[in-house]
């Protein structure tokens, strides 16, 4: 029995130092991101890990499950070589991976905001210029694979310690009835303690990543949970689910995503280009009051309709695309990554195809990059135009693709061919991670305080060659630009709003199309805003809001954190479905205040019942296939 005994004091221990990583891991992603979390006391952040340890051990049993049951069996399998070498090499195995998982949102963060979740990999599986980046991502997330090694080193010296102290694997146990009824109790008892870890407790469902706010501030649960669970969880989320917050007579009262402009004048059959600039927040233009990046596209939105409140509906390219050409944000995960990727879907190419336009699609990446080129067949472009069809590898930045300014030029020189009226969207990748530049602007394009600046600065110089070669084309007069970002960038300034914050300007030479607009807008507002202007006038498909009307609820949604949020005047709901519990926060610039008497605040109601009608279309229509007006 004391062979047993000892094999289970080894088993709990190691189980300890696991988690003891994981709770380094913790601290070592707050510090690497702790910019994320303002104005946390030190009494919060010890809060956040003890509520975190939960998870931690729910995601190091999931895990080491293997391990433990090797070890808890009444046998000791440990007198042979075999299973010693394959349960130490399971242990190294499992934890490493988790360790990796952990470390890898030390950068990854900064960049989408939320713990890793499971479509991660369904992306690395369609990036097919994952070999050439992989280097890239070596190299300057050294420090991610160093702290990971750290810790497989630590785990690797534990390991061994703890075997060499408490397990005696050169002894059989003698099957004698008693002994063997204990050991096989304590077994049984171990599977239960395993379990019940597992799914986090005895509550009805197993901990999922929506509990993490059941006792945290919705902007703290990355700091809660960690990455081997919120991708292990993130697993089942593949598809949605029905909501009835309201009937459905109610639902669509309070929002409908069948469209239609008002028909009071005739459609203008203006050519429309729509330029989605990668990684462009607004911080880094002039209207962040600070140094600007951006001089030429400030330029332009002193005569442009300029949108000076306007949100991503993401926090990735494969999100920014389809909300920006579809009208389709990303709630739970990007919409291509969904079960309901293959839905009939709208697009700004769908709808004025019945006008008689021709589109296209424009992106110097590796074709097949985020799936763009499968989107434009779905979302009816004629034409997608990428690296494979530029053929000059003369150009290539060596990790994305083709570098901007050639891109544009040559953008330009495509759009000379297409007939109008022609609708057509093209996206810059320059200003994208490792962010660099061609070597004849490396002296030219600084960064200040931030990598991407440099790259930001380029893009602003190809935007200006562009526009200087299209006045110079009889379609330009007749062309209505748009211009946003498909997300925002590395922030110095990072704020709860400013996390989502883009420029978007719309821009006829010689219109009426001027002014300075305040209204808060939305990516996915943009197609409508098209129409508006256009004066369409069929019935058409978006989740959006015309941004030109002046008597609606202006507001912006994501998810973020794992909960769907709403944005309007100065305060957004962060809403977590599974407690059905909202936080309501004041938000100006970084600083953040937690409304107490939310029912106080001007537009909660209908800002509240927006969001949840919200909801229940875009996970009806998504389920039903119903995302179309026909």
């Amino acid at each position: 029995m004391q062979v047993y005994l000892g094999r289970i004091k080894f088993l709990l221990l190691v189980l300890a130092l696991v988690l003891f990583c994981y709770a380094d891991c913790r601290l070592l992603f707050y510090l690497f991101n702790r910019e994320a979390f303002p104005g946390m006391s030190f009494t919060e952040l010890v809060y956040a890990f003890l509520v975190g340890l939960r998870f931690d051990i729910s995601a190091a049993l999931y895990m080491n499950v293997l391990l433990i049951f090797i070890i808890a069996l009444p046998f000791n399998l440990f007198r042979y070589k075999l299973t010693r070498g394959i349960a130490k090499t399971y242990f190294l195995i499992a934890n490493g991976i988790s360790m990796l998982a952990n470390c890898a949102d030390f950068a990854y963060f900064g960049f989408i905001h939320k713990r890793t979740t499971i479509d991660v990999f369904s992306l690395m599986t369609k990036q097919t210029d994952m070999g050439e980046l992989l280097p890239l991502f070596l190299r300057d997330f050294w420090y991610v694979f160093v702290i990971t090694i750290a810790f497989i080193v630590v785990l690797n010296f534990g390991y061994n310690k703890l075997f060499k102290r408490f397990v005696v694997y050169n002894e059989t146990e003698a099957f004698v009835w008693k002994p063997m009824l204990y050991r096989s109790l304590l077994f049984v008892l171990m599977g239960g303690l395993t379990v019940l870890g597992m799914r986090g407790g005895l509550q009805l469902r197993p901990l999922g990543m929506v509990n993490a706010g059941d006792n945290v501030k919705a902007e703290e649960i990355p700091l809660v949970i960690n990455t081997p669970f919120s991708i292990m969880a993130s697993i089942e989320l593949s598809g949605l689910e029905e909501k009835n917050y309201f009937s459905e007579a109610e639902s669509k009262r309070l929002f409908d995503p069948c469209k239609k402009t008002a028909d009071t004048v005739a459609f203008k059959p203006l050519n429309v280009v729509i330029i989605i600039l990668e990684s462009f927040s607004k911080e880094y233009t002039g209207l962040s009051g600070k140094t600007s990046c951006t001089p030429f596209l400030d330029s332009l939105m002193n005569e442009s309709h300029n949108f000076v409140n306007a949100y991503a509906n993401g926090k990735r390219s494969i999100e920014g695309i389809p909300a920006v050409l579809s009208g389709i944000p990303s709630m739970q995960e990007a919409y291509l990554h969904t079960l309901y990727n293959n839905n009939r879907i709208s697009s700004i190419a769908k709808v004025l195809k019945s006008e008689g336009y021709n589109s296209s699609f424009y992106h110097g990446g590796t074709n097949g990059t985020m799936s763009f080129d499968s989107y434009c067949k779905l979302a009816g472009f004629d034409r997608y135009y990428g690296r494979k069809e530029y053929a000059n590898e003369a150009d290539y930045d060596g990790s994305w693709g083709i570098w901007d300014e050639p891109f544009f030029e040559r953008y330009g020189q495509e759009l000379d061919k297409m007939k109008p009226p022609f609708v057509s969207a093209v996206f810059s990748l320059s200003s994208h991670h490792p962010f660099i530049v061609p070597d004849k602007y490396k002296t030219v394009f600084i960064e200040d305080s931030l990598p991407i600046h440099k790259c930001v600065r380029y893009t602003d110089h190809a935007l200006r060659k562009f526009f200087n070669t299209a006045k110079t084309k009889s379609w330009f007069k007749n062309t209505l630009f748009v211009i946003t970002a498909d997300h925002t960038g590395p922030s110095l300034d990072w704020s709860r709003s400013g996390n989502f914050q883009v420029p978007l300007l719309f821009y006829q030479q010689g219109s009426g199309l001027k002014a300075t607009d305040s209204t808060l807008t939305q990516q996915i507002d943009i197609m409508n805003g098209i129409l508006h202007y256009l004066s369409y006038d069929k019935p058409y498909f978006s989740f959006g809001n015309d941004p030109f009307a002046k008597e609606e609820l202006h507001y912006s949604v994501s998810y973020d954190n794992n909960c769907p949020q709403i944005f309007w005047d100065q305060y957004m709901i962060m809403f977590n479905e599974a407690a059905n519990k909202e936080t309501v926060l004041k938000i100006k610039g970084r600083a953040i205040t937690e409304m107490p008497d939310p029912s106080s605040v001007r537009g909660f109601k209908e800002a509240r019942e927006k969001l949840r009608a919200f909801i229940q279309v875009y996970n009806s229509r998504l389920i039903n296939n119903k995302m179309t007006c026909e």
